[in-house]
This record gives C-alpha cells, sequence and structure tokens, in this order.
C-alpha cells in the first residue's frame, strides 16, 4: 500500500469514482454524484487537493485538503467550521480544512485512514499550516481524537450526512501528541518550531460549547443514573442497562458522544448505512417517512435499534423536535465487542433492545386503534 497526492485529471477522476462507490452504492447518499459516470464531485473540489491511496495499482482511499494559502475558504466552509473564531490563533494561510476521509471496507480497520491522515499532515505542514479543522460522524469520534483532533462546538446537522462534529487541530503541538500518544508524534517533533498557537488553541477551547465524550467509571455511573430516571419518568419503563454489570455499562459507554441538537436537525438519515444507537436523555424527536411524522421519542427512549439490529440501512429520518435534545450515542464496535466477548451480558442487552422495540410496535398499534 502506498499514497500519492493526485496530479492528473485521471488521478482525480479515480477519486471520484471512490467517492461514489462508498457514497452512493455503499451508505446510500442517493441524492449526490453523476450516475452515468459514476462519480461525485463537489463545486470546491477544484481548488483542493487530494491524497489517495493504492494497493495493488487499485484505489483504496483519499482524503481532501483545502488550503488556506491557496485561496479563501467558501462562505460554507467558514461558517460549518466557525473559523472566524480561531482568527486570534491563526491566519487563514496557516489554517487548513481535512474532509472526506475514506476508505474502502476492506481497508477501513487497517492502516489506510491512519496513512491518509498522515499524509494530508504532511503536504499541509510543508505548507506552513498550524492549525487543521475537520468534522467527523459520532461513531468516528474516537479515531479523530486519537490522533489529535479536539471537539469545539455542538454538533451541526449536513444537508446530507445528518450530524457532524466540527474539530480542530494544532498538528505541531508536541505536547497535546505525546499526552495521548498520538501516531502522529513522529510528524510533530519533525516539523516543530517555537509558536504561540498551541497555547492560544487551548486559552480558546477552554471556553464555550463542545461535544464531550463519556470516559471512566464514573462519569459512565452518572450518565446511567441519568438515563435510568429519564426512563422512570416516561411510560417506557425497560431500560437499554436494565440487570447489566455498572463495569460493563462503562465499557460499552467509553468514548461515547454526548450531543446536543436544536429543532431542526437531522439525527438519523433514511437510506444510509449507519448502525450508531442513540438515547434520549432529554428533549423530544420526531420519526418520519417523508414528510409524515409516524412517532415521536423522549426522555429515556432508544432510537437507531432497528438498523442496528437489523444490519440494515436506516428506515426513516429522525428530526430533533425541541432545542433542548441531548443524545448519548453508542458505537456499534463497542457492541460488537461485547458480543464476542461477553455474550451472557451481550444477551441481556439485546433482551432489553427487542423489549424497548416491542413496545414501540404497541404503542403505534394502539395509535392506530383510537
Amino acid at each position: 500500500m502506498e499514497t500519492r497526492r493526485a496530479e492528473t485529471a485521471e488521478e482525480r477522476e479515480a477519486i471520484a469514482r471512490l467517492t461514489y462507490d462508498i457514497y452512493v452504492d455503499e451508505m446510500g447518499w442517493d441524492d449526490i454524484g453523476d450516475r452515468e459516470r459514476r462519480t461525485v464531485t463537489f463545486p470546491d473540489d477544484a481548488s483542493a487537493r487530494f491524497v489517495y491511496a493504492t494497493d495493488e495499482g487499485k484505489v483504496v482511499g483519499a482524503i481532501r485538503v483545502q488550503l488556506g494559502a491557496d485561496g479563501p475558504f467558501t462562505a460554507e466552509t467558514e461558517q460549518t467550521y466557525d473559523l472566524g473564531r480561531f482568527a486570534g490563533v491563526a491566519a487563514p494561510a496557516e489554517m487548513a480544512v481535512l474532509t472526506r476521509l475514506m476508505a474502502r471496507p476492506e481497508h477501513r480497520a487497517g492502516f489506510v485512514p491512519f496513512a491518509l491522515m498522515a499524509a494530508a499532515a504532511e503536504l499541509a505542514v510543508r505548507q506552513g499550516v498550524q492549525l487543521f479543522f475537520c468534522d467527523c460522524q459520532p461513531h468516528l469520534l474516537n479515531l479523530y481524537t486519537k490522533v489529535g483532533f479536539r471537539t469545539y462546538a455542538r454538533c451541526f446537522s449536513h444537508p446530507i450526512v445528518g450530524l457532524m462534529i466540527p474539530l480542530v487541530a494544532a498538528p505541531l503541538d508536541v505536547e497535546h501528541q505525546r499526552r495521548i500518544g498520538s501516531p502522529f508524534l513522529a510528524l510533530a517533533e519533525q516539523h516543530h518550531r517555537p509558536s504561540p498557537i498551541p497555547a492560544l488553541l487551548d486559552q480558546l477551547l477552554a471556553t464555550g460549547e463542545a461535544t464531550t465524550r463519556i470516559s471512566g467509571q464514573d462519569e459512565a455511573a452518572r450518565w446511567v443514573a441519568e438515563y435510568e430516571q429519564a426512563c422512570r419518568q416516561t411510560e417506557r419503563r425497560v431500560g437499554l442497562f436494565d440487570g447489566m454489570p455498572q463495569e460493563t455499562i462503562a465499557r460499552i459507554l467509553d468514548r461515547g458522544s454526548i450531543l446536543d441538537c436544536r429543532a431542526g436537525d437531522r439525527i438519523i438519515r433514511k437510506g444510509v448505512a449507519d448502525r450508531t444507537l442513540y438515547v434520549i436523555l432529554q428533549g423530544t424527536v420526531e420519526i418520519r417517512v417523508g414528510e409524515q411524522v409516524t412517532d415521536v421519542a423522549t426522555r429515556g427512549d432508544v432510537i437507531g435499534e432497528i438498523a442496528y439490529l437489523m444490519q440494515a440501512p436506516r428506515t426513516a429520518n429522525v428530526y430533533a423536535a425541541t432545542d433542548d435534545v441531548r443524545i448519548v450515542s453508542l458505537r456499534e464496535k463497542a457492541l460488537a465487542e461485547l458480543r464476542e466477548g461477553n455474550p451472557d451480558v451481550a444477551a441481556r442487552l439485546f433482551e432489553n433492545l427487542s423489549r424497548i422495540l416491542c413496545q414501540k410496535l404497541v404503542s403505534l398499534h394502539r395509535r392506530h386503534l383510537v
């Protein structure tokens, strides 16, 4: 496997075909792309740089790099990442936005994603970049924080993807990279130079809202207590973790994300291949098929369980209906590890999920009988 920078129109065309394979064929984003050519491109691709990975001559992954030094960021990019907030930390020419990190399924759990990140980081650092921005879906937050990215704002609703978490990183912040055990520490040490940017970034991140993660037994215990209280205050009395050991719950929750949403934010998009489970701590969400609201979910409810249990694409759109929606995302990988390592406890979790789903079906049936 090797990584390369896309220098020719043919290389960019190959990346556009990879994007179609992953975004349209695999993930179900059927409202983008050129079906005849089987390519996906976006208007601002022309001013971006691309790094891609090949395995035996086949393109297996890619990442897009937008450099502030190459020209102004679009108004959409400025707004998405709130770049103006960082004006006192770094100049636009010292910023880069990394997006569309993708790899074919057989290469996703291996070296390819990190190799692409490393190649993109080195490209940008050699151009004088000191701040990286990107975003990720909740179930990928663990991957990004492992390489040095940090949350700095609430999640936002992407019109195609759904919930996304904005992230920022100072790639040459040796102390932070060393503290988290980042695989990119060597890159930071190689290119390190004295700069006030890491300290300024720390100061900025100490203020404002940010997406947070659940980590450790104590934090998991607090979250479970809040969730159990939410369950008791609704008609649906079954809790996802009923009858499960505290240490097992903490392992499932480890690095799960707490997400705050506003009315109108799309949490789940129908048709996409995402199997993250969400549990609602507060607020109300609407389940919609087309424009019709078919159900609502509130404190203590679980959403996303059908796609998870059936290993199928999402069956409906889910939107935040109030401005105070707070949900916790549970990674499919953590639940899979539970299945493999502790099948007895996993059986209890699946029993709880089945009872929750049955309660929803009974409630829906009763409403239609009225």
